[in-house]
């Protein structure tokens, strides 16, 4: 006796062919939206827990697929034991890349790998050395830069100096930084055009499972794209369910829930969709019925 419904299984490449709760106009709907931008555009997909979302965009990703559109899915709750979300964006984006480049383009590959690995090198000083939990290029502004010199000119002696060497060095080195992260990302913005196949669209990223996430490694993640990968010709789709995601977020920024409840849709996503619930309803509210025939 099977009390669990079996997840529905979606072959790689078959689009809508089980499209029980007749999503495929919506899927369409949103194909035509990414692949006609040419914005630094990123969506936020939401749906409530257990109305389709991952099936969804199983099915999206074939329809992709048919249309010369090239996606990658991330698992975002499968990787979020790594503190470090930069990585693990960038190595399944240079892995796709790595698979699915055309051959003569193989010097920009090698590029892209070589200015993914300056990034984490840069990201990961400035972490590992500060201790900072939010170890973002939008965590430390000028403003904040201003006050790094007011407080090394209040360092004193001993283990100061040490930490004042360090406030100096990085004053010297953040624009190096800055360049950096510019460089990867008008280079990942051309890698689009590289990939093997006919057509200008854009990459599309799928980050799925966010909400399900440790809430720091989903703040991370949301920094990373905002600060590094969100650039023209690449698409982001961050599927979640926004309402949970924004619970556990509060808990543990509380003080910061304002910003991430009306901030994380109008200020950082491009667009915001929800999940096409109208055939669902048929299926959920006549519950269990028992028959004699």
């Amino acid at each position: 006796m099977k009390l669990v419904t079996p997840p529905l299984i979606v072959e790689e490449g078959d689009a809508f062919k089980k499209d029980v709760l007749e999503r495929a106009s919506y899927g369409e709907s949103l194909m035509n939206l990414v692949s006609r931008s040419t914005d630094e555009l990123v969506i936020s997909l939401d749906g409530k827990w257990g109305e389709g979302k991952s099936t969804f965009i199983k099915m999206w990703r074939g329809m992709l697929t048919e249309n010369g559109i090239h996606s990658i899915y991330i698992d975002a709750f499968s990787t979020d034991y790594v503190d470090d979300a930069f990585i693990s964006i960038a190595s399944v984006v240079t892995n796709y890349f790595e698979k699915n480049i055309a051959e003569s383009e193989s010097k920009k590959l090698e590029e892209l790998t070589d200015k993914a690995k300056r990034v984490g090198v840069s990201l990961l000083s400035w972490g590992a050395k500060i201790g900072l939990k939010a170890a973002t290029l939008g965590a430390i502004k000028d403003s904040d830069i201003e006050e790094l010199k007011d407080i090394k000119g209040d360092l004193s002696s001993g283990v100061s100096n040490l930490v004042g060497s360090f406030i100096e060095e990085k004053l010297t080195s953040h624009a190096k930084d800055l360049e950096t992260i510019q460089s990867f990302k008008e280079l990942l913005s051309t890698m689009p055009s590289k990939l093997e196949g006919e057509g200008n669209s854009p990459l599309i990223i799928i980050i799925d499972e966010l909400d399900r996430c440790k809430p720091t490694f989903a703040v991370e993640v949301i920094e990373k794209i905002k600060h590094i990968f969100s650039v023209k010709n690449v698409v982001f789709v961050l599927v979640m369910n926004k309402g949970q995601l924004e619970e556990s977020i509060r808990s543990v920024y509380e003080k910061w829930t304002p910003f991430f409840g009306h901030s994380l849709r109008i200020n950082f996503c491009s667009a915001y969709a929800a999940l096409d619930n109208s055939h669902f309803p048929k299926y959920t509210s006549s519950g269990v019925k028992l028959s004699n025939a």
